[in-house]
């Protein structure tokens, strides 16, 4: 189930490392907002991501991808990722070995990445993932937030907003005691500028339009925003 190496590779060393192509917000003062939002983005698969150690395990955040999930042939392995929407449907169901897990450069515990398929009622319909890892070991994270409220967030200035930056660049802010990860791409080049944590980072994009999406954990939604 796996997306293309490159990406999942690229993506999974932002994740390590908390962020891509993103600098300090120290980078200039906000001259005023610019965003204004244009539309949702509906993505039929998510980018699950986590590890697995010696006696302990976990999922990071959840996030929209464009990649496209492979077939989902079922493999041999102790390890089992699955995801669930609100009425306990399963939305994909992946077995996995240790052929699957990568070492990351000062992480003890080994990583893995899949691009999951969620179904056309998209990323937002995601409400719980379980991953198990064999005598009893499994690790769960729920959808703190329902999908109606994650809709009304990513249009709301007050939880993610779009502001220009003295001297260039743009600044994103957004609440992270609610949303533990944004994503910035340029819809035009499929780029991926960011992955940050932290509520604040500064980009320095040309592009006219953003794609901005939040991740609760669980479920994640993107929206595309006018830039300049």
């Amino acid at each position: 189930m796996a997306g293309p190496r490159v990406r999942v590779a690229a993506s999974m060393l932002c994740l390590a490392l908390g962020g891509c192509a993103a600098s300090a917000p120290s980078a200039g003062e906000s001259v005023g907002p610019v965003e204004r939002f244009l539309r949702g983005s509906t993505h039929e698969a998510v980018l699950v991501s986590g590890w697995i150690g010696a006696g302990t395990l976990g999922l990071e955040p959840v996030m929209v991808t464009h990649a496209a999930p492979r077939s989902h042939e079922r493999r041999d392995g102790p390890y089992r990722l699955r995801g669930f929407d609100d009425e306990g449907a399963v939305l994909f169901d992946v077995s996995f070995g240790d052929e699957a897990l990568s070492q990351v450069a000062n992480r003890p515990e080994r990583q893995f990445v899949f691009v999951a398929p969620v179904g056309a009622s998209g990323s937002a319909a995601l409400a719980a993932v379980l991953l198990e890892a064999g005598r009893g070991h499994e690790f769960e994270r729920h959808a703190r937030i329902s999908s109606g409220e994650l809709r009304d967030a990513l249009e709301d200035p007050a939880t993610l907003r779009l502001e220009a930056v003295e001297g260039g660049g743009l600044r994103v802010r957004w609440d992270a005691g609610r949303f533990e990860l944004l994503q910035v791409r340029d819809p035009a080049s499929g780029e991926i500028l960011a992955l940050a944590r932290d509520g604040d980072i500064v980009i320095t994009s040309a592009a006219t339009e953003l794609e901005l999406a939040l991740s609760e954990g669980v479920r994640s939604l993107a929206g595309v925003f006018r830039a300049r």
